[in-house]
């Protein structure tokens, strides 16, 4: 899935407010694209790190600071009236997604310890060694 990019500045919240209620009043409740796409920019954007990564991914050019974005997303979603969303079926993938423990942890892995070829390279070796370690300390009980 590919998410087109936002620009948030100081016009942005008046601007997306007045397309957002322009949308929900004057069309039907099937066409509401913007208020989707603004639904989903909040459901992705829960604190400042999501900001920053998705400031990274370039999917937000931002020229404000992140806490102000994440205020800017709440505010714009308080008042849309969700009846069905073309996003709600991703939604549902994404959180059965997250309740499964281990895809947390291989994130976690991949985030911290394999972000870089060298951490990568460091955690393998840190892992071979504690191994060795592991087997060394065996060894030596056992011969007692």
């Amino acid at each position: 899935m590919k998410i087109p990019p936002l620009r948030v500045d100081n016009s942005t919240e008046s601007f997306y407010g007045n397309l957002m209620v322009w949308e929900q009043y004057c069309h039907p409740p099937n066409n509401t694209f913007i208020c989707d796409y603004i639904f989903l920019m909040a459901y992705l954007i829960k604190s400042v790190k999501d900001v920053d990564l998705l400031v990274r991914r370039r999917i937000i050019v931002n020229q404000g600071s992140p806490d102000a974005i994440v205020a800017l997303f709440n505010r714009l979603c308080k008042h849309i009236r969700v009846e069905k969303n073309r996003y709600s079926d991703l939604f549902m993938k994404l959180n059965e997604y997250n309740a499964v423990r281990h895809h947390g942890w291989i994130a976690i892995l991949k985030l911290k310890y394999f972000s870089t070829p060298w951490k990568g390279v460091a955690t393998i070796a840190a892992t071979i060694l504690l191994v060795l370690t592991l087997i060394k300390t065996i060894c030596a009980v056992i011969s007692l």
